[in-house]
């Protein structure tokens, strides 16, 4: 269907469930070979699933067969875990504020992404920040020095939003100090960085 040949296609708070957006796959292919060139899918470049309350299972579907994704928004849905998509789309921009998906998977991801230009994981571990408190962050210091070091080679890095991971810097040591120093150092400086309030 040329309908959903565009550029953009945004599930925002109109999706129940994951069984709806399986209905909603099914309705969008319409009995079509899933694997042929001609899918309606594949030119789709900037997909959001913001505040649907689905998980990875009902998102790979899509994600499988967008090849040419760039922008990437699971913000605040039910995702445990990043959908493993092979190969990985070349994404600018990727957004997973409020998920628990672990931070050893979005250093993963980060580090298959050498064109990523944007990155939010703002409460990184948290389904939502108003009733999970930092006990179940996953960003922690530790973990920000492995980000770092992905983003590293993310020679097109512009904005990064780490705003309310509680655990960055809690402790106020040494080693808490030199992860934040070291993130500003080889990746702050060359983006608008977001990590206020109630982070550090």
């Amino acid at each position: 269907h040329p309908s959903y040949s565009g550029l953009c296609l945004m599930l925002i708070s109109c999706i129940q469930s994951d069984a709806t957006l399986t209905k909603l796959f099914i309705t969008i292919f319409d009995g079509k070979d899933f694997d042929a060139d001609s899918q309606p899918l594949r030119r789709l470049k900037n997909i959001k699933f913001r505040h649907c309350p689905v998980s990875e299972f009902g998102v790979v579907p899509f994600m499988q067969r967008c090849p040419l994704l760039t922008h990437i928004d699971v913000s605040f849905p039910l995702l445990k875990h990043i959908p493993e998509v092979h190969p990985v789309p070349l994404i600018e921009k990727l957004s997973l504020t409020s998920t628990y998906v672990p931070a050893s998977e979005v250093i993963t991801m980060v580090s298959q992404l050498p064109k990523l230009k944007v990155l939010n994981v703002g409460v990184l571990g948290s389904g939502k920040a108003s009733s999970h408190g930092p006990a179940v962050l996953s960003l922690d210091d530790e973990a920000l020095l492995k980000l770092t070091d992905a983003m590293k080679e993310c020679d097109g890095i512009e904005s990064v939003n780490l705003v309310q991971n509680a655990k960055l810097g809690k402790r106020m040591s040494r080693h808490s100090t030199s992860a934040l120093t070291y993130f500003i150092t080889h990746v702050g400086r060359r983006c608008r960085v977001r990590i206020y309030p109630h982070c550090i």
